[in-house]
Formats: C-alpha cells, sequence, structure tokens
C-alpha cells in the first residue's frame, strides 16, 4: 500500500484484491454483506480493504470512470470516515447525474443501496455536505428525488437541496423515510417500504 497521498487506480485495485482474495479481509466482506450490499455492487463500485488502516475503500470516480478521490469506512471506533488531507468533497457516483431520472442520498452506501434496487443514485458525503456547484450538474434531469435520512441533519440538507434545485429541475421530489431511519435501515427491515416511498 502506499506510503504517500496519492490514491489513484493501481491503490485501489490492490484494496480490491484485498477485500477479495485475503483471509484476513473476511470482516469487511461480512459487514458490507450485512449491509445488504450484493457482491456484484461491490465489486461494481470497486470497494476494497485497507489493512494498514483497517478501513473499506470507497473509490470516488469521475464520470469517465477514473479515481478522482478515495474515502475510508472504517468498522471500528467513534469517527466513521476519514479522507486524504487537503482533499475535497465529491460527489459519489457522480456519472449518474446524466440520467434522466436520479436519487440522491446521503452517504455512498444508501447510494449503492438504491442503484443496486433499480435506482440510480448519487451519494451526498454528509448531509449538509452539497455544493452550490454541483447543482448545474442535475439540471438536465427529468426528476430528481431526494432520499436523505430521516433525521435533523437530514431534514436540513435536504431543505438545502430544495433551495439549490428547485429553480433547476422540471420535478423535484422529498422522500420522508421513517423517522430515525435511513435508507440502508429500511432496506434491511422492509424493502417494499422503501420501494413504496422511493418509487
Amino acid at each position: 500500500m502506499p506510503s504517500s497521498e496519492e490514491y489513484d487506480e493501481s491503490y485501489v485495485g490492490a484494496c480490491v484484491e484485498v477485500l477479495h482474495e485475503e483471509t484476513s479481509a473476511w470482516f469487511a466482506r461480512n459487514w458490507l454483506s450485512n449491509r445488504g450490499l450484493k457482491d456484484r455492487t461491490i465489486r461494481d463500485y470497486l470497494l476494497g480493504y485497507d489493512p494498514e488502516r483497517k478501513a473499506i475503500t470507497i473509490p470516488y470516480l469521475n464520470a469517465l470512470g477514473q479515481v478522482r478521490a478515495v474515502r475510508w469506512r472504517n468498522m471500528h471506533g467513534d469517527i466513521k470516515y476519514m479522507q486524504p488531507k487537503g482533499s475535497g468533497s465529491h460527489l459519489f457516483h457522480v456519472k449518474t447525474s446524466r440520467k434522466p431520472k436520479v436519487w440522491i442520498c446521503e452517504g455512498e452506501f444508501d447510494a449503492m443501496i438504491l442503484d443496486q434496487s433499480g435506482f440510480p443514485s448519487v451519494g451526498v458525503p454528509g448531509a449538509v455536505s452539497f455544493k452550490d456547484e454541483w447543482a448545474y450538474l442535475f439540471a438536465y434531469c427529468d426528476q430528481v428525488t431526494v432520499v436523505f435520512d430521516a433525521d435533523e441533519r437530514g431534514r436540513e440538507g435536504a431543505q438545502k437541496l430544495t433551495r439549490l434545485l428547485g429553480p433547476l429541475v422540471s420535478r423535484l421530489r422529498m422522500v420522508r423515510l421513517p423517522e430515525g431511519k435511513d435508507v440502508t435501515d429500511l432496506y434491511l427491515e422492509d424493502k417494499a417500504k422503501l420501494y413504496e416511498l422511493v418509487g
């Protein structure tokens, strides 16, 4: 694994190999499976495992499929997410913003869950981290559906999106999940209910 802050295709590829081939990564594979992610989804999104950090690697790809950034998801400890120092924030799975119908989620894993369920999704790395300049990416969508967590921060982030996207998008929908739930919670508890709400 690289000791520098350069996280490119080779780093991502090495982490993918560790996740799928190394016995030591069994806990990471179980952790992803328990979150409802299918093996095809794990492979499609190039999720990996960094044994030095003991964390899931989440590559952010640009519209051409090139690695733009990497975030790490800790499976232990109080700090859930990490990213290289000095790196900016990006939209996860940004190429989906070109589709006629797009779902915007709070977080990478919720976006993956919706996408594997047939709802093309992008993820915002944090409830209120959507940047004003990202709004133009959705200007040509026929419909945008916002599915943020059902908590105070999620509602705050959803309101921000309403303000930014409302003037640009012809049809903007806001989904209200059950209080205290996120997409993954509801997917694991009641897929039919989730699909009814977001569809």
